[in-house]
């Protein structure tokens, strides 16, 4: 799906780099024998179209990835899979559904109320790892800095 996605070729997809497939595939395995993993897909004429992932835990719904197939874009194939996911999910007595990172316009015709989340980096045990672990602490420390400060 994500290779066939508008995601793909601007390097966002799942697919369009290795570590990132390796990620969700490690993750989704966990979170499957978890019980966590929760994934939908809508099909058009027994063909996938368009894919929902995300993880249930205490009643929350954790949107983490959606994509849909570009020659179905013009059917509408995500919103039409987002409002069928809702549907699963309410039926499934979910009570919360958060959207991932960034508020994005596209969310904008789900809520308008925006909730603050916490990034967490998690920094692998290479040299490059531990060089952008450093570099990010340093940027880190900046930002805090006051900057009225005589």
């Amino acid at each position: 799906m994500e290779k066939v996605s508008w995601k793909h070729k601007h390097g966002t997809a799942i697919s369009a780099v290795a570590h990132q497939r390796g990620f969700y595939h490690d993750m989704a395995r966990g979170a499957l024998d978890a019980g966590r993993l929760h994934l939908t897909f809508l099909q058009l004429d027994h063909l996938p179209v368009s894919y929902n992932l995300g993880l249930v835990s205490h009643g929350q719904y954790h949107y983490l990835k959606t994509s849909f197939h570009e020659a179905y874009r013009s059917r509408g194939v995500a919103t039409i899979s987002r409002a069928h996911l809702i549907r699963i999910l309410i039926d499934e007595g979910i009570k919360e559904f958060d959207f991932p990172g960034e508020p994005y316009k596209w969310e904008a015709q789900w809520t308008d109320k925006l909730r603050w989340h916490r990034s967490v980096l998690v920094y692998n045990k290479t040299v490059m790892g531990r060089v952008y672990r450093t570099l990010t602490s340093l940027r880190d420390r900046v930002r805090r800095t006051p900057r009225n400060v005589p």
